[in-house]
């Protein structure tokens, strides 16, 4: 069911996991998002240098050498309309009230209820 006044935002997916991004993909889609997934922060750099998105989920650990807060910073510079930064993680780790004070954290496993919450929230 597409999501009254978010239809055709368009949203980057970070995410390594195949299984938890194709459901993660699956879900955006279904919604009416225009969603474009990738597997580490070197993709990611290169679709925020070559697309302009409305949101981006980045889970927290990525292969490579930057993990989905480097990823989130970067876009929050590259993108100056971006309407919400979501980290991703399953983590307990102490640095996870630090990334909460700059940009919103969804617990994994990913509830879609609390994901389409948040995106109805934040996008316009």
């Amino acid at each position: 069911v597409a999501l009254a006044g978010i239809r055709g935002a368009r949203v980057l997916l970070v995410e390594d996991n195949a299984a938890v991004r194709d459901a993660l993909l699956q879900l955006l889609t279904m919604w009416g998002l225009s969603a474009h997934a990738v597997r580490t922060g070197e993709e990611a750099s290169t679709a925020l240098a070559t697309d302009v998105f409305d949101a981006v989920l980045c889970d927290w650990r990525l292969p490579g050498e930057r993990d989905g807060l480097a990823v989130l910073r970067e876009a929050r510079v590259r993108l100056p309309q971006l309407q919400l930064g979501l980290l991703i993680t399953g983590e307990d780790t102490e640095m996870l009230p630090k990334a909460g004070q700059e940009f919103m954290v969804l617990r994994k496993p990913v509830r879609p209820l609390r994901l389409r919450a948040l995106l109805q929230a934040h996008l316009r």
